[in-house]
């Protein structure tokens, strides 16, 4: 039976690097993420060489206190799955119901996690009045790129759950709070394309004022005329952007 698990495992490792690449199938931005600090920011300048407006954008980092929230409730809802199947059916297929039962409330718990932190890594954007080039060089034409917005990438809960007129759950609150902190800190500045309706996110992991500032400036610069770069105006002398994400 290990050896089937392995195998499996390995089957499903060696599928996600095809499909994902080994570095997001390590999970490589997911640690990284870790490593940024507590505000968003961008740092705008003006390439000396190509008259190119760059934006390097750094999202924040995920809350904590979500991973310690979510990882107890995981462990909990574990123990719960396993002791629930063996108190009904002992041993076999019974026991094997209730921990799947309990992974499938533990996927639906990290869900908005793992929706937050797709687009949650630096990025270096291009901009001219021609259009929009991101890393890797795909370029997209000013005439292909629609409205330049904002949304959410998950849905901040809004409203607490009671039992009654005076008291509140407990986890459900506290999960519904850390969820709201999650969302508070995963923005995403995105457009669509005018030709096929498609939509690209250009940065991630923002908060709403970081990603408002960030979308107008390339909306700004998207409709400027093409101007020469002054001496100065240089990536090194960009002026920094931030905002508190508290």
């Amino acid at each position: 039976m290990f050896y089937i698990l392995l195998l499996a495992v390995l089957v499903i490792f060696a599928f996600a690097i095809y499909r994902l690449g080994l570095d997001r199938a390590l999970a490589l931005p997911f640690w990284r993420s870790f490593t940024y600090g507590t505000r968003a920011s961008f740092l705008r300048g003006v390439s000396k060489k190509t008259g190119v407006t760059l934006f390097d954008v750094t999202p924040a980092r995920p809350p904590v206190r979500f991973i310690g929230v979510m990882g107890g409730a995981t462990v909990f809802l574990q123990i719960i799955g396993t002791n629930l199947g063996r108190l009904i059916g002992g041993e076999g297929v019974t026991m094997l119901l209730g921990s799947l039962m309990a992974a499938a409330l533990v996927v639906a718990i990290w869900l908005p996690f793992v929706r937050a932190q797709i687009h949650r890594r630096r990025v270096r954007i291009g901009v001219t009045s021609a259009g929009i080039r991101l890393a890797g060089g795909v370029f997209h034409p000013a005439h292909d790129v629609g409205q330049v917005y904002v949304r959410a990438a998950i849905d901040a809960p809004q409203n607490l759950m009671l039992l009654n007129e005076r008291f509140a759950t407990g986890i459900s609150n506290l999960g519904r709070g850390v969820t709201r902190l999650l969302a508070a800190r995963s923005w995403l500045v995105t457009f669509y394309h005018r030709e096929s309706g498609r939509e690209d996110v250009l940065a991630g992991g923002l908060t709403e004022t970081c990603a408002e500032e960030l979308a107008q400036a390339i909306i700004d610069v998207l409709q400027q005329e093409t101007a020469p770069p002054d001496a100065d105006d240089t990536l090194a002398a960009a002026r920094r952007e931030e905002t508190d994400i508290e």
